[in-house]
């Protein structure tokens, strides 16, 4: 069996390009078994947990290429196609006669014209995929096929896909309400890794799909009182800072629920102090386990979000801002979602720092806010201002929406049960917001679209 095939049409001078499943810029569900050939890929079980995934980068260098693909299928498994995320064709339709290696043949699936520079070639299906051995690209002058599938007028020339995070904080709540949302609208769009940093107890359920998903996980304890987890946080960042730990808590003098959930005389309502632990957990994580180098942008978000669309791409997001919803500001910026480049992730997850590493000069400074109820949206404004982020960050469309499963601790709102969502909403206005998205946006296109046509709506905050 030869490592690649022989073009139909005129080859060009370049050399083939063969891409072999094992070596997949990003593999979803994805098994390789050896009674099918070693380096054959086949599929998990259970096909309705998802779509089953094969991508691959490659440079083009010449105008026109054939893609083959080497596969057995004793039925037919046909499989979707995107170039750049489009969808262009359907392909791998044909029966070979079994499923083992001895039935493997190669399979020339279209002639296509590309741009010249950077691709991402994906092959996926929602049911079991035939038995892929490997991919081919054979570079041509002339083509023998027709039709050309020709790259769309409206295509922009794609560059390198930007490794991404996604970054579950604090809690997996509401999984089995959300994860097939989450997963569709959030992962698949941004073809991302998953990392939870999360609290656990006793009761904590480790089969729910986040975790078992996720590519890192971290647990702290879920502390009675989270003023616990502010000494740990202060032990470490003394500790590299080379200060001497000092006492802290006199700053829940400051009147709000800013750091709420920290027990003592002064203790406040809320999630604030849960929210800025779970900021510094994570990014503690991330240093210790050497990852931020390893990926281009993070995205800081809840598992209890149902998603009315899909989230933006990553093309049309400025990778130099900081891009946060544009609503639930409460005065100040939401802290629910958050899309930061590796360069500002330290400072932005870094709320917790000045509260015990400098805090008496913390106190005088928020004194400039002048407010008796100081919560985590202020905060989280003055910070970034602060810390000179504020002027590159920018705001996009409010597409999702907090619900609350049955069973869910909830530290500021129940929810109120709706009957279309089958789920307790956690905030009306919020869900109005995304719900005014729902059929608008259903692609990335539509995402380009919005971006360009309506400005507007991608505003600098206040």
């Amino acid at each position: 069996m030869s490592d690649v095939p022989r073009s139909l049409g005129q080859p060009a001078d370049d050399d083939p390009m063969r891409f072999e499943p094992a070596h997949a810029l990003r593999k979803e569900r994805i098994l390789f078994q050896p009674q099918y050939g070693p380096m054959v890929a086949t599929s998990e079980s259970n096909p309705a947990l998802g779509p089953y995934v094969l991508e691959f980068e490659f440079d083009a260098r010449t105008a026109y290429y054939e893609i083959w693909i080497e596969y057995a299928a004793e039925e037919t498994r046909p499989i979707f196609m995107k170039l750049d995320g489009l969808l262009w064709l359907e392909g791998a339709s044909s029966v070979t006669g079994g499923w083992d290696e001895s039935a493997q043949a190669w399979h020339c699936e279209a002639t296509i014209g590309v741009a010249i520079g950077p691709h991402r070639l994906e092959l996926s299906r929602f049911g079991y995929l035939p038995h892929i051995r490997a991919l081919a690209l054979l570079p041509i002058i002339v083509p023998a096929q027709e039709p050309i599938l020709e790259q769309p007028e409206r295509y922009r020339p794609f560059r390198r896909p930007e490794r991404t995070l996604v970054c579950i904080l604090a809690q997996t709540r509401a999984y089995e309400l959300t994860w097939t949302n989450f997963k569709r609208n959030v992962l698949d769009e941004l073809h991302a890794d998953m990392a939870v940093a999360i609290g656990v107890d006793e009761n904590y359920d480790y089969a729910n799909p986040f975790w078992q998903h996720a590519q890192y996980r971290w647990a702290a304890p879920e502390y009675e009182d989270f003023g616990d987890g502010f000494d740990e946080a202060q032990h470490w960042l003394a500790n590299a800072a080379g200060l001497v730990p000092r006492p802290w808590r006199h700053i829940m003098e400051i009147d709000g629920n800013w750091l709420g959930a920290i027990k003592g005389l002064l203790q406040r309502g809320g999630g604030g102090g849960p929210c800025q632990y779970y900021r510094w957990f994570l990014r503690h994580q991330l240093v210790q386990n050497g990852l931020l180098e390893r990926y281009d942008r993070f995205v800081i978000t809840r598992s209890d979000f149902l998603w009315a669309c899909p989230h933006p791409p990553l093309s049309v997001l400025d990778p130099d801002a900081i891009w946060i919803p544009n609503g639930e500001s409460h005065r100040g910026l939401t802290d629910r979602h958050m899309i930061v480049s590796r360069a500002d992730l330290m400072e932005s997850l870094g709320l917790i720092d000045d509260v015990v590493l400098r805090t008496d000069d913390l106190i005088a400074r928020l004194a400039s806010l002048n407010t008796t109820d100081l919560n985590l949206e202020l905060y989280l404004h003055f910070h970034m201002n602060e810390r000179g982020l504020l002027k590159r960050t920018r705001l996009f469309p409010y597409v999702m929406f907090l619900i609350r499963g049955e069973n869910d601790p909830s530290r500021w709102s129940a929810g109120k049960w709706n009957e279309e969502v089958g789920a307790r909403i956690k905030y009306q206005g919020e869900f109005e917001a995304a719900q005014e998205w729902r059929g608008k946006i259903t692609s990335r296109l539509d995402w380009e679209r919005v971006f360009q046509e309506r400005p507007e709506l991608f505003p600098r905050p206040f």
